[in-house]
């Protein structure tokens, strides 16, 4: 949607709904009609775009278009002109896997106007993306009885159903000083590289073991012991004693010493480059952490600390949110074979309840102004909180302003469940070391680790917390290597883990027939899958795994590797620029990597 709205840049811009570069709303003045233009895929989360949703919300083959548009052929020039061109000429601005999807558009047509076919293609677009809404709006009212369309997100349908559902009677609101105590304590997910098996080659049989539906599981774990924290919140002391007996508390400490190492450390801390590093070696450090956060270091790493400051709550819980997860999770399972766009978004609404819980303060707002308040001096009388400002069209002027936001946060719910998270990873990871399997590899919700190890671990968790470990219910584990093809639980034959998100598995499976398959399951954090596949196919090796095993070897033995991002014209990349948006030449946006 950023993109779409730069074509808009002559009208009149009346408002904008932006967070840092997140785009989410534009309202226009188009000839005296206010027109609210949105990031329709703020609904979706990580669906994959326009392309994904007919077959996500099962809206019929009929909407399951192939792309075939040569984006570098339709310039500002050409994009203007409606002379008839050669069919042939515009296809070598086409992808090769588009050929047969343009030839059938085309129906044996020699020449073509590439406007009319470009719009045609474009009118298909929003009539995809109008079902998909609607549909969506459909599901959504069924399961919620709200309107997706009065929120901007997801994450706001699901907040706002939260709150339906009762999760936060009882919870209270803070802003300023308060919020930011509280939002120390949030950290993302968990990634970290075992020291001892990093950049190491592994022939193995691994398995990526993965948690179900972490953060939901979190939600309902939460509450089968505690929930969320209600009430007053007060100041604390310097004594942990005073806090052991508080329904929830959050305090800044300074660590003494980590008694006991993990392989996968609980804690990490931010370097001077703000990356979050997870380390044994603790001491002197000072940091924010919660009741749950904290009790696991006292259990599994023996952590000796004092306590700086603190606050604490003290009234008791509300459980609601744990309730919520169950039910949304059920009627996923329930609906996930007989009615598959149900089931879709019942999991996109179950991941997104506690996402506007975490958002940070926004350091910075953007106003439009007229001509007529920068002659009044609007300009003159704010300069003290103006980041910039521009002239973008004949009307009017986009203004930055520093935000001093005082807005109210739930920051402790999502604090809560983030922290109860990496407890049911943690148990894990205990039971792991105190049987000494092996850990590759892990990332949030996933443990690269041998397959053999795997009724071991599922044994000593039984044992240890008397619950079955391996399973498709929320806090149980599974197997989740994607293998197209595959009827099996495929496996990895061959590993090499680089760095945080940069590893390379070649997997295995079988077919309906019993016949093994193979395939590759490659992340390289910053490098797009066409600049991956690029490189991979300079080895001259026998086959595509063979010569992405060769660019891992490479890259594991701290050989620098320079990828092009845009390798092809099959790769269009855009950038922003003064004035519009312009295409990036083929094979210009380079990134060198070194592990």
């Amino acid at each position: 949607a950023k993109y779409d709205t730069s074509i808009f840049e002559k009208i009149d811009v009346i408002s904008e709904v932006s967070q840092g570069s997140t785009f989410y709303s534009k309202t226009y003045n188009y000839f005296g009609t206010f027109v609210e233009v949105r990031d329709s895929l703020k609904f979706f989360g990580q669906s994959g775009g326009l392309a994904k949703l007919p077959k996500m919300l099962g809206l019929g083959l009929e909407f399951e278009k192939g792309q075939a548009i040569g984006y570098t052929y339709h310039t500002k020039q050409n994009i203007l002109c409606n002379d008839f061109i050669e069919t042939a000429d515009y296809k070598k601005h086409l992808k090769k896997s588009e050929h047969e999807i343009f030839d059938k558009n085309m129906a044996g047509k020699t020449t073509f106007n590439p406007t009319k076919y470009y719009l045609d293609y474009l009118k298909q677009d929003v009539i995809v993306l109008d079902k998909a809404l609607i549909k969506f709006r459909t599901l959504i009212k069924d399961i919620t009885g709200l309107d997706a369309l009065e929120y901007l997100t997801i994450s706001g349908i699901g907040h706002k159903y939260a709150m339906k559902f009762g999760c936060y009677e009882g919870v209270y609101e803070t802003k300023g000083c308060l919020r930011e105590f509280i939002q120390q304590t949030i950290r993302g997910g968990r990634v970290f590289v075992n020291p001892e098996y990093k950049n190491k080659i592994q022939t193995d049989i691994l398995q990526d073991f993965d948690g179900v539906s972490l953060y939901p599981s979190a939600m309902a774990r939460l509450c089968q012991k505690h929930g969320i924290a209600i009430g007053q919140i007060y100041k604390g002391t310097c004594n942990i004693e005073d806090y052991k007996d508080k329904s929830y508390y959050i305090v800044k400490i300074m660590v003494n010493k980590l008694n006991r190492k993990c392989t996968v450390p609980h804690i990490g801390i931010k370097n001077k480059a703000g990356i979050l590093k997870y380390s044994n070696d603790l001491n002197g450090e000072e940091f924010y952490i919660d009741k749950y956060a904290l009790e696991d270091l006292e259990k599994y790493q023996k952590i000796s600390y004092d306590i700086i400051e603190g606050i604490y709550w003290n009234n008791g819980y509300n459980i609601k949110i744990g309730e919520l997860a169950n039910d949304l999770h059920n009627e996923r399972c329930k609906y996930k074979q007989s009615n598959p766009a149900l089931g879709n978004v019942l999991k996109l609404l179950m991941n997104s309840i506690y996402g506007k819980t975490i958002m940070k303060k926004s350091t910075e707002k953007i106003v439009y102004i007229t001509n007529k308040q920068v002659e009044d001096g609007y300009l003159y009388n704010n300069f003290g909180i103006i980041s910039s400002y521009e002239k973008i069209t004949d009307f009017r002027y986009k203004v930055t302003l520093k935000d001093f936001d005082e807005s109210y946060s739930l920051n402790h719910v999502g604090a809560s469940i983030l922290s109860t998270s990496k407890v049911i990873m943690n148990e894990v990871f205990y039971i792991m070391d105190e049987n000494e399997l092996k850990m590759l590899y892990t990332d949030t919700d996933s443990i690269h680790m041998l397959d053999e190890d795997v009724p071991k671990l599922a044994e000593g968790y039984k044992t240890h917390f008397n619950r079955e470990l391996i399973g498709k219910n929320l806090g149980q584990f599974h197997s989740d290597f994607d293998l197209k093809g595959a009827v099996d639980d495929p496996v990895s034959i061959w590993n090499v883990s680089l760095g945080p998100k940069c590893y390379l598995d070649v997997l295995k499976g079988k077919n309906d027939k019993g016949v093994d398959i193979y395939d590759t399951h490659i992340r390289l954090k910053g490098v797009t899958d066409a600049g991956i596949k690029a490189k991979i196919n300079e080895y001259k090796k026998e086959n595509f795994i063979e010569n992405a095993k060769s660019l891992f070897t490479d890259l594991s033995l701290g050989k620098e590797v320079e990828f092009i991002l845009n390798p092809t014209k099959d790769n269009v990349m855009m950038k922003y620029v003064e004035g519009g948006i312009t295409t990036l030449e083929n094979g210009s946006f380079k990134r060198k990597l070194k592990f």
